[in-house]
């Protein structure tokens, strides 16, 4: 992977759930780590849902692999550009550790 498509700061967040008074399950985001990575817009799209447009896109996050990247799963989420990503796949490309490409959606589950 070459240091010069590494251009943008993402930031992840992984999730930490709780139960609140009454029982239920509730999700809370924990910053967990910021990467320099790729961000390459895949495809955008509206959605209207109960008189409300909603824009979603989608995208692929590459960076390089490191003891600390490697946790991030698609339970977690992506900050770039004050849009929120939702993580759809993680997967580890090349020979051996090397680079991490993920997919993800932003628009209608936001976490």
């Amino acid at each position: 992977m070459q240091a010069g498509r590494l251009r943008q700061r993402v930031d992840f967040d992984a999730p930490t759930a709780s139960q609140n008074g009454t029982g239920e399950e509730v999700i809370t985001w924990t910053p967990a780590l910021t990467r320099w990575a790729s961000v390459e817009p895949l495809t955008g799209r509206e959605q209207l849902i109960s008189s409300q447009t909603l824009a979603q896109g989608a995208v692929r996050i590459r960076l390089r692999w490191s003891d600390e990247a490697a946790a991030i799963t698609a339970k977690w989420r992506a900050r770039h550009n004050g849009t929120t990503y939702d993580l759809q796949s993680v997967a580890y490309l090349g020979s051996g550790r090397r680079e991490i490409e993920i997919m993800a959606r932003s628009g209608l589950n936001n976490g």
